[in-house]
């Protein structure tokens, strides 16, 4: 293996795609020599979308969210686009999550008009991704 390699996993407050959606971010990057890293982030969401949520998923969501602590999305971003950023020879990290509908959410994101780097999506959107559906 040449390339990094970052285990994604997300959790949003519904299916639809777009800014303030994002509300836990979590990934584990393999080096090619086999260091790991590990990223775990709360992110500042839209609090609205949460009471649209079924119930299962928001006492979830209200079990684990901090009452205080998350990430302001811009903060997230920048966290998130450095960790799953190329190494230090320019090599793309190369993604394998569980949702593959992931890349086609975030580009949706992007057409919208949303600010590249901006949005934790947008971050999330510029890895090299190795769509791999694991259900």
């Amino acid at each position: 293996m040449r390339a990094p390699v970052a285990f994604v996993d997300t959790e949003t407050v519904g299916l639809d795609w777009g800014p303030d959606v994002i509300w836990e971010f979590a990934a584990i990057r393999r080096e090619p020599d086999g260091r790991e890293d590990e990223l775990h982030l709360f992110i500042e969401h839209n609090e609205a979308l949460v009471a649209a949520m079924p119930e299962e998923f928001r006492t979830d969501h209200d079990a684990r969210y901090p009452a205080d602590g998350a990430m302001s999305r811009a903060r997230a971003a920048r966290a998130i686009a450095m960790f799953l950023g190329p190494d230090s020879d320019g090599i793309k990290t190369h993604s394998v999550g569980a949702d593959p509908q992931i890349p086609r959410r975030t580009g949706e994101f992007d057409g919208a008009g949303g600010q590249r780097g901006a949005e934790p999506a947008a971050a999330v959107a510029r890895v090299h991704v190795h769509v791999r559906d694991l259900r």
